[in-house]
């Protein structure tokens, strides 16, 4: 859990699943006015404007910013230390902001570790800042070092929160994976069996294609996992960045260019399957810049109405995309209506996610108040009405299946009473080059013959109960026959 998550334990001990989106809603806007203010601070009015204006062509930011995901959060905490370091190195009677930044940073990191790859790419920009206003290497030490415990100070509550918990200050890098406290009690221990591969928790991640520019503007579901993610549409205004190096003398243009680049090439270089929300925290900088080229461009090369004519229009066409996705969006659900309360909660499901919709229905409608429901292949866990087990990376079952294949009691001493195993997410992520072996689901339809007993079948899902005495041991192939 980490720093925004705490923001939204009230919502949730309130029992509103909405609050925590709201207040994701929130930040968008602030990284919003963050990007307005940048740009008009350091660069002009109109670059400002249209800064605004197409920051909402990535549309990833859109649709991110509508869900508890934090990566929208995690850029407008990144955006406002980035501001800051400008402020100290453009305006000399604001020195503070760069220790301020640093708090920021730190901040950041207890939002989401992708901080630590954007404050090593902003390095260049706070050894400059400090260089240029020290004379030697021994007085450019001391504002480093104060910066350095500045930032693990803003990390710190939630560095120890971890070390305390996991053992781990970066839990999971830099450490061994541990199990669940559920699975680790069927286990014995928190350490993962032997028995599991490793290739196991890096399933989810081989379920989209290697990063590369022609899928990030044609085609972004390619690149990234969830459903919605072909819906991420890039500005295609980025085209224009090359065009940078003509204004790189200007220090803004150039230290907003150089450490958004240098943050994504620390996240795509190592790591070509990335998610794409991963790129969120480059894309506001990288807008001022493509806004302030377009606007330097259509000056330089035509007259003053022609050139607003041309910024504008290119505006349009770049929100084109998103605002095709948002009226798809509105269109297929009723979102508007339950924000203002005259729709129901069960009818926006029904019309903006059927098929969760049925799967929550079955189980709130059909399984006793007191089951609990151990989730297969299905993530989400809101609007359940039963005590339920997330699969937030699809691990759930090849992580329980060494214990589960020889249990005596059917998984009955976890609590666990029925199983939902959805179907239609296993077919999307095999479609997608997920290999179901790494899984284990060769071995499922043991246990399944051997503890479970169907008790619903849906569109797309199943429900399977625990048997209270296990059948008669079974081979895989007459499990499968």
């Amino acid at each position: 859990m980490g720093l925004v998550h705490m923001l939204y334990v009230p919502a949730l001990a309130l029992k509103s699943a909405s609050a925590a989106a709201v207040l994701s809603v929130l930040f968008a806007l602030l990284l919003g006015l963050a990007t307005f203010s940048l740009a008009a601070r350091f660069l002009n009015a109109e670059t400002a404007s249209l800064s605004l204006s197409v920051l909402w062509a990535a549309t990833s930011i859109l649709l991110v910013a509508i869900t508890p995901r934090v990566d929208v959060t995690l850029a407008l905490y990144l955006l406002l230390a980035h501001y800051a370091l400008l402020i100290a190195l453009l305006d000399k009677e604001r020195q503070a902001h760069f220790y301020l930044a640093a708090v920021l940073l730190g901040f950041a990191v207890g939002i989401k570790y992708h901080a630590l790859a954007y404050a090593l790419a902003l390095a260049p920009l706070i050894a400059w800042i400090v260089r240029s206003k020290r004379s030697t290497l021994i007085g450019s030490l001391r504002p480093l070092t104060l910066f350095a415990l500045l930032l693990v100070a803003g990390a710190a509550p939630w560095l120890i929160k971890n070390w305390l918990l996991l053992k781990a200050p970066l839990y999971p890098f830099f450490s061994e994976t541990l199990l669940e406290p559920w699975l680790a009690s069927l286990h014995g221990t928190s350490k993962v069996p032997a028995s599991v591969s490793p290739e196991v928790f890096a399933a989810l991640s081989e379920a989209r294609f290697q990063f590369n520019l022609v899928d990030l503007f044609t085609a972004p579901g390619r690149l990234t996992v969830e459903q919605e993610g072909r819906y991420y549409h890039m500005n295609f205004l980025f085209l224009l960045l090359p065009l940078c190096l003509l204004y790189l003398r200007n220090r803004t243009i150039s230290w907003l260019t150089v450490p958004a680049i240098a943050y994504l090439l620390v996240i795509l270089v190592p790591f070509p399957l990335t998610n794409l929300r991963y790129l969120i925290p480059a894309l506001a900088p990288l807008t001022i810049v493509t806004a302030y080229i377009l606007v330097q461009l259509s000056r330089r090369l035509l007259s003053e109405g022609a050139a607003r004519f041309l910024v504008i229009s290119l505006a349009v066409l770049a929100l084109y995309p998103s605002a095709r996705a948002m009226h798809f969006w509105l269109r297929k659900s009723k979102v508007l209506g339950y924000s203002a309360g005259v729709t129901s909660e069960r009818e926006y499901l029904d019309t903006g996610y059927s098929y969760y919709s049925q799967l929550t229905r079955a189980v709130n409608q059909r399984v006793p108040h007191d089951s609990k429901v151990l989730l297969l292949f299905e993530a989400r866990g809101y609007y359940f009405e039963r005590a339920v087990i997330q699969d937030n990376m699809l691990t759930n079952w090849a992580l329980l299946a060494p214990r589960a294949i020889d249990s005596e009691d059917c998984l009955s001493s976890a609590g666990i009473t029925h199983i939902l195993v959805s179907d239609a997410a296993i077919r999307y992520y095999v479609r997608r080059g997920l290999d179901p072996q790494v899984l284990g689901s060769d071995l499922f339809p043991v246990f399944a013959a051997r503890c479970l007993a169907p008790f619903y079948q849906g569109r797309g899902f199943r429900i399977l109960e625990l048997r209270t005495e296990p059948e008669a041991q079974v081979s895989p192939a007459q499990a499968q026959g």
